[in-house]
């Protein structure tokens, strides 16, 4: 499983994106690109 946490307010994130490996993942700006997280895969037990 990937996560992305963003949004950092007052030491929380208000936004948590969850996707399994192998799901496209949308990083927020300003990164702002699509993580291929197909590769990753290959790294989980």
């Amino acid at each position: 499983m990937v996560t992305v946490y963003s949004d950092p307010k007052d030491g929380e994130y208000l936004s948590v994106i969850s996707q399994p490996y192998g799901n496209p993942v949308q990083l927020p700006d300003p990164v702002g690109f699509t993580l291929d997280t197909e590769e990753l895969k290959e790294l989980t037990d």
